[in-house]
């Protein structure tokens, strides 16, 4: 059984964070999706964004971006907001697909539950690592035995290519004061 919340119309989204936010214009093209807006205070960001969508409203500003005509939002911010964006989503009336990490401390979880329950709107975590080559192949192993049986257990990867988090879009390295926004 599939839910139509939107029935059958295109599906209006806005892209809040257009660093790693980009990376799903290219799906939304394949999906029910139009992307009709975009916000991210990295100006360097937006010409790339431009470029693929060249007729959805721009900003750097949250505020007015989230008062924007469209359906959902994604909100793939600076990772230790993702809470606190996806509550402000949520209460400016947006369906909310947030990136990963949701929140970082209890009371952030608590109050994003809150939040979720309270504006009836369809949130949902778009976690993808769980289903990537290496993870699956792991979930092989413990399904085949190979771990024996598990009490507890930790597991972790690491990310190719340059620390995401050292460095701006632009590739200058980042400044003291926590400013990267992807």
């Amino acid at each position: 059984m599939s839910m139509d919340i939107f029935g059958g119309k295109r599906l209006k989204l806005g892209v809040w964070g257009l660093g790693r936010g980009m990376a799903f214009l290219n799906s939304a093209r394949a999906l029910n999706i139009d992307v009709v807006a975009g916000c991210d205070f990295h100006e360097d960001r937006h010409k790339a964004f431009h470029e693929i969508c060249p007729d959805a409203a721009l900003t750097k500003d949250e505020d007015e971006f989230l008062a924007m005509d469209f359906d959902a939002v994604l909100v793939s911010t600076y990772c230790p907001n993702h809470a606190r964006d996806t509550i402000k989503a949520l209460k400016a009336g947006k369906h909310v697909l947030s990136e990963v990490t949701a929140f970082f401390t209890p009371a952030q979880g608590v109050a994003l539950v809150e939040a979720v329950e309270e504006s009836g709107l369809v949130y949902n975590l778009a976690e993808n690592y769980p289903f990537s080559k290496e993870n699956m192949y792991v979930t092989k192993l413990y399904k085949e035995g190979l771990f024996g049986e598990l009490t507890y257990a930790e597991y972790d990867y690491v990310h190719g290519g340059s620390n995401p988090c050292a460095f701006y879009p632009d590739g200058s390295p980042v400044q003291p004061g926590n400013q990267l926004h992807h």
